[in-house]
């Protein structure tokens, strides 16, 4: 995976350099969001869940001539079913950790080639979209990795209203002939300029190596995973909508996700947000019982980077109870 790298490295190095990138020495942005979460689950031994702590800081340094190194970390503890979980392989991820190099290509359009550990472009979370949830939708996450990461190759292309992802992935291991591919994805999204985005995705890879081995619960015999996704975000004049669609071959299942919210506030000031919303998931196993979650809750930002959550949901697994989830969270995000 190093040789790799450092060939793609060497390889973007000859290209054209981006015109208008007048800097010289190193400079660097970041940010580092923390929260605190509290929960409750009714029909459970142990019913309170807490998420402490939960941190994810993250950064680029521009080095110059479309050059950069970009990082996300991420740590996040919990404490359920009576006990802490203190295993720091499985609470910490690193999200994001790679060279970028962009190109300017003239009249609106650019395109960039990222190397290292990079991200799987698949759905709303994944691509960074604004879920108004506490935690990742459950259409999305059940069946599917989130922030998912490997180690492999990007390229992004934008052109207009139009942006066009692929990635090539591998599993790195020493020595190099233990080395697999875990998989290739794609995406193209279409942009209005009245803050509709719609997005189109698929990934093809293998299921026993890379993050969609480590998290994600594979049906026996299932060596191979296809993924089809369609999704949108809407955020403008205070509303904020979106939704996906997803489809995974090896576990035979289709899920569906879509939220609403307003930002009450929107009218009156910029400084503060109060958001109301609402949201709907659904699983649906051709061979087995599916689900349906709807959940309300209320975002409150009453100062920049300062956020509090509280979220009541309704569970309902197809022929069996309800459970009933109660959540409330603070986060705050500094940025710098």
């Amino acid at each position: 995976m190093t040789l790799f790298c450092s060939l793609v490295l060497m390889a973007m190095s000859t290209q054209t350099e981006v015109k208008d990138d007048t800097v010289q020495v190193p400079t660097f942005s970041g940010y580092v969001n923390a929260e605190v979460n509290y929960g409750h689950r009714n029909y459970k031994q142990h019913p309170v869940i807490w998420d402490f702590p939960h941190i994810t800081v993250g950064g680029s340094v521009k080095i110059g001539k479309g050059w950069s190194v970009d990082g996300e970390f991420e740590y996040e503890r919990f404490r359920t079913d009576g006990k802490w979980d203190d295993d720091f392989g499985s609470d910490y991820n690193t999200n994001l950790l790679a060279v970028t190099k962009q190109f300017g290509l003239g009249q609106g359009s650019s395109l960039s080639v990222q190397a290292g550990i990079v991200p799987v472009p698949l759905g709303i979370t994944n691509t960074g979209g604004s879920a108004l949830t506490i935690y990742d939708p459950v259409s999305e996450s059940e069946i599917m990795p989130m922030t998912w990461h490997d180690g492999g190759l990007v390229v992004v292309g934008q052109t207009g209203n139009w942006k066009f992802t692929t990635g090539l992935y591998v599993y790195g291991k020493a020595p190099l002939k233990d080395s697999r591919m875990a998989g290739a994805a794609a995406r193209v999204d279409y942009h209005w300029p009245v803050g509709l985005n719609v997005g189109a995705s698929c990934f093809y890879g293998n299921t026993y190596v890379g993050q969609l081995s480590r998290e994600i619960e594979i049906p026996e015999g299932k060596r191979h995973e296809f993924y089809s996704v369609l999704d949108f975000d809407y955020a403008s004049n205070g509303f904020t909508i979106d939704g996906s669609a997803i489809y995974s071959q090896a576990h035979n299942k289709n899920s569906y996700g879509v939220e609403t919210g307003y930002d009450v506030l929107s009218d009156v000031t910029a400084k503060m947000q109060l958001t109301p919303f609402l949201r709907y998931d659904g699983v649906f196993d051709h061979g087995e019982e599916g689900f349906n979650r709807y959940t309300i809750g209320l975002n409150f930002a009453p100062l920049d980077g300062l956020m509090l959550k509280i979220e009541r949901s309704w569970h309902h697994i197809n022929g069996l109870h309800t459970i009933d989830h109660l959540h409330v969270g603070v986060g705050y995000t500094l940025e710098f």
